[in-house]
C-alpha cells in the first residue's frame, strides 16, 4: 500500500466512531432541533459529504450509500435501511454506545474488507488501463 492509500485507510477507520462521523457535519443544513439532525445522521452512520452544489449530501461510513434531498422531518435510520437494506450497521440498529465488543469488531472488519476491496479495484483498473494502452501500441506495429 502507497502513502495514499494508507491515509485513506486511517482516516475511512475512523469513521467507526460516531464521535468521527459528527465532526464532518459542521456545515449541515438543519438545526439539532430537528428530526434529520447532524447528531441523528451520524448516529445512524451517515459523514457529511456535500458540497454549495448538493449541501445536504451524505454517505454511509460501511456501505457507501449516499443519500440528499433531505427534509427536517426524516428518520436518519429509517431512510437508510429503506435504501440500503442490506447494510450491516443499520441492521443491528442500534447506535454505536449500545453495540456490543463483538458487533463493533465485526462492522470494523467489514470496513477494512470494503475498503480494501476498493482499493484493489481502482489497482486493477489502473492495470486493464495499461494494458489496453499496450494493446493498442502493439496494433500500431503490426
Amino acid at each position: 500500500m502507497d502513502n495514499e492509500e494508507m491515509t485513506t485507510l486511517k482516516v475511512e477507520l475512523e469513521f467507526c466512531f460516531e464521535k468521527r462521523r459528527k465532526e464532518t457535519f459542521k456545515s449541515w443544513v438543519f438545526n439539532d432541533k430537528v428530526n434529520c439532525s447532524a447528531a441523528k445522521l451520524a448516529e445512524a452512520g451517515f459523514i457529511f459529504i456535500g458540497n454549495r452544489h448538493e449541501p445536504d449530501s451524505v454517505k454511509c461510513f460501511l456501505c457507501d450509500k449516499h443519500l440528499d434531498s433531505w427534509d427536517e422531518d426524516d428518520d436518519p435510520w429509517t431512510e437508510h435501511l429503506k435504501h440500503s437494506p442490506g447494510c450491516s450497521f443499520v441492521k443491528l440498529d442500534k447506535p454505536e454506545k449500545t453495540l456490543t465488543l463483538m458487533e463493533f469488531i465485526n462492522i470494523r472488519n467489514e470496513l477494512i474488507e470494503n475498503i480494501f476491496k476498493k482499493i484493489f479495484k481502482s489497482r486493477k483498473d489502473q492495470v486493464d488501463e495499461l494494458i489496453d494502452e499496450c494493446v493498442d501500441l502493439l496494433s500500431t506495429l503490426k
